[in-house]
């Protein structure tokens, strides 16, 4: 006897037997996110741009680039991150860096600022602490004063210190003469950095790590007075306290101030006080504190006649000068020239020019011989060498120091393309081993 299913009841009973579909996963909402942004610095202030920067999120690294600003943005960060560790990678002239960082929210938040290290730059040679390519004062329009002269950079803001050094490199200059405190209304707002050193550390910092080497006034009459009014105690306590305040390792050159004449010893345009004695008890301390490696040297000024080749008047006694000058205490390592003003007055200035620093080679750095015939430049305007002013070594004997043609035609608002003309033709003169206002 068989036994007949109704087709319905059969397809019921298949159904009964087959197993169920898995059920579907519930569709969960994305993690919440938000921006986080970076900005990279240097030493300055200034941002870095061109770093990629990894920071560590809960699902895996993200990287960004920073902009031209120094900023950069990774635009999914994990609302929920707090802890991570940022990394950013070397670029030129900075060291990579990874820092830890918090984040104190759930949305769009800028992280703390890393800053990137310079690159450690190696303190330049003795050649090339000597060898002086430098505009002080780059005066890029004959007649009109210049904004951009040296002497006022510490005082300048980041970003024109920055634009200054891109100006000074791009014109070859590798000596950056400056002064840590200046009050003088035609370079900009006063300043003194003995009150707050560690600021000025950051200028010194930047300024080696654009290759310049550092050239620092020691002394002016803006910290210290004029005359009988100089603080000789408080320069040389001041100076004691370089160490201190963390400028040492970065001062290359050092020489006593910006004509020091005009404010230190006597000159003929003032009346006697303290002798050169100043000067030697500057340079002494100088030599104490930077050490041997340091390039000392003295720049006495526009001071007619012997004024010019050595500290002081005529009345004291130069040879004593000189033998503290050589002496271990001091070893005065070069003397920065500044010929008097009517040397660059007339078309004949380039034989005045030369016939000048000819006179005081010969007494500073040693006999010329062979004495030159002619001039070694062309054209020139008279033929007249000056022989007798370029053979006599008495009664200044600087013992071979080497001079630098440190400031000429500045004072007379020269442009820079003249002031590279005189610097060539004070370059030809033998002992003659840098320009500071002229790039030949």
């Amino acid at each position: 006897m068989s036994t007949t299913f109704p087709i319905a009841a059969l397809i019921v009973s298949l159904q009964a037997c087959a197993p169920m579909p898995a059920p579907k996963p519930p569709i969960l909402p994305a993690p919440p996110v938000r921006a986080v942004g970076l900005l990279v610095q240097d030493g300055a202030g200034r941002g870095v741009a061109g770093v990629r920067c990894l920071i560590d999120d809960t699902g895996g690294p993200q990287t960004t680039v920073t902009t031209e600003t120094g900023y950069g943005v990774w635009l999914t960060v994990s609302a929920t991150l707090r802890d991570t560790q940022v990394t950013c990678s070397a670029v030129a002239g900075y060291l990579p860096a990874s820092k830890h960082r918090r984040l104190l929210t759930d949305g769009n938040e800028d992280l703390e600022p890393l800053i990137l290290a310079w690159v450690p730059r190696l303190r330049p040679t003795r050649e090339q602490r000597l060898a002086v390519r430098a505009d002080f004062a780059f005066t890029e329009v004959s007649g009109q004063n210049s904004e951009w002269q040296t002497y006022a950079y510490a005082g300048w803001s980041d970003v024109k210190r920055a634009e200054a050094r891109a100006r000074w490199t791009r014109i070859g200059m590798t000596h950056v003469a400056i002064s840590w405190a200046l009050n003088y209304p035609a370079a900009g707002p006063p300043f003194d950095f003995r009150s707050h050193p560690q600021d000025f550390v950051v200028r010194l910092k930047e300024l080696r790590a654009d290759g310049f080497v550092i050239v620092l006034a020691a002394s002016q009459e803006e910290a210290y007075g004029k005359y009988s009014g100089f603080d000789l105690a408080q320069n040389l306590m001041d100076i004691a306290r370089w160490p201190e305040w963390g400028w040492t390792d970065y001062i290359d050159v050092c020489w006593v101030g910006w004509e020091s004449n005009d404010f230190m010893t006597l000159t003929p345009r003032a009346p006697a006080v303290v002798p050169p004695l100043q000067h030697v008890a500057i340079l002494r301390q100088l030599r104490a504190v930077l050490g041997p490696e340091a390039v000392l040297a003295v720049q006495p000024g526009r001071i007619a006649n012997e004024g010019l080749i050595y500290v002081g008047n005529p009345d004291h006694d130069r040879e004593a000068f000189w033998r503290e000058m050589h002496a271990p205490a001091i070893a005065l390592d070069v003397f920065f020239f500044e010929p008097p003003t009517a040397v660059f007055e007339g078309e004949d200035w380039r034989e005045r020019l030369y016939a000048a620093l000819m006179g005081a080679s010969a007494r500073i750095w040693r006999r010329i011989d062979p004495v030159p015939t002619r001039f070694p430049f062309e054209p020139f305007a008279r033929t007249d060498v000056h022989v007798e002013n370029w053979t006599r070594s008495a009664p200044i004997d600087g013992g071979g120091v080497p001079l630098v043609y440190w400031e000429g035609p500045a004072y007379l608002r020269w442009s820079s393309a003249q002031k590279n003309e005189a610097a060539r033709v004070a370059m030809m003169v033998p002992g003659v081993i840098g320009s500071g206002d002229g790039i030949p």
